[in-house]
């Protein structure tokens, strides 16, 4: 009979021997140093993002401000637009009574003579 293969060749009661430990410890040591260096690069990336995001918000800031700004120019602008318009309006009231009224007066005058003239 043919002797069958031990799957844990290498193994000595229970223990590897010092080849299968330092695989073992190579293979650990080599993981530890991935996961350093994917741990270090997911701390750039997240520090990239965060002075990404650092550089929008101050773009954001400014844009905000200058919005604001125009606000407040554009609101002056009506405010003083209605200003204008209201002054005019009332220059042409005053126009229109300046010319009427001397004219509803002579109507009144001609209304009063014509009145006592009939009375006659």
């Amino acid at each position: 009979m043919a002797p069958v293969p031990y799957p844990f060749e290498g193994v000595i009661r229970g223990r590897r021997s010092g080849a299968g430990v330092e695989k073992v410890v190579e293979r650990r040591q080599r993981r530890m140093i991935k996961n350093r260096e994917s741990a270090a690069r997911s701390r750039a990336r997240k520090q990239a993002y965060t002075m990404e995001l650092e550089a929008e918000v101050q773009k954001l800031k400014e844009e905000n401000e200058e919005l604001q700004k125009k606000y407040v120019y554009t609101n002056n602008a009506i405010d003083n637009y209605k200003q204008l318009v209201l002054a005019n309006y009332q220059r042409q009231i005053l126009n229109l009574s300046l010319f009427l009224v001397p004219s509803l007066s002579m109507t009144m005058r001609k209304i009063t003579t014509v009145n006592e003239s009939e009375r006659l």
